[in-house]
């Protein structure tokens, strides 16, 4: 039990390490987000129409409204060829806060507890180095393929929005299964 403590802290401490390193001295996330020199003006428009924080279709049909299955068609057909946004709006900005930073290192302390625990209930943990290592570089790649390039595909979000998600999810992963490779290896040759 304590070798699997001191692992989930060592590789939560890899994973917040990394995602840290990624956005602040790396160029991982440089051009994730774009620049709109004419912000401001949008800035006044999404806060004079938009009525609460969330996210929004622009343009969408009007929930309150009931289209038939014609007029929903019809509604679409129209938007064919024409701008649209998917638009992530908050009413106030909160700044980095001390709790987004807890939530960050508690959430990558579940996925590192989720990781050993699948290790443990496959016996991969009691396997070769390339076993380990391999079953822990599945999580990502899956993750990838069934939330980001999912996402990507069904609200077409650019690759400078999601490669840096990308990286981060593949290098993160590959430094933390490194080690706890390493870690369950080297316990495997002890006993």
């Amino acid at each position: 039990m304590k070798k699997n403590i001191i692992a989930t802290i060592i590789g939560t401490i890899i994973l917040f390490g990394w995602q840290a390193l990624s956005w602040m001295a790396l160029p991982v996330h440089n051009d994730t987000m774009k620049y709109s020199a004419g912000q401001q003006e949008v800035m006044t428009a999404l806060q004079k129409n938009l009525p609460a924080s969330g996210t929004y279709y622009l343009p969408g049909a009007d929930p309150a409204v009931k289209l038939s299955s014609e007029e929903m068609e019809s509604f679409y057909k129209a938007q064919i060829g024409k701008p649209w946004a998917l638009v992530f709006y908050n009413t106030s900005f909160e700044g980095m806060s001390p709790s987004n930073m807890i939530n960050g290192i508690l959430l990558n302390l579940l996925s590192v507890v989720l990781v050993i625990a699948l290790l443990h209930m496959s016996k991969a943990k009691e396997k070769q180095f390339a076993a380990i290592f391999g079953l822990v570089m599945i999580l990502p790649v899956f993750v990838i393929l069934q939330s980001v390039l999912q996402n990507a595909n069904w609200w077409s979000f650019p690759w400078h929005f999601i490669k840096g998600t990308i990286v981060d999810l593949i290098f993160g992963w590959l430094l933390c299964g490194l080690y706890l490779s390493w870690h369950f290896r080297k316990l495997n040759m002890k006993t």
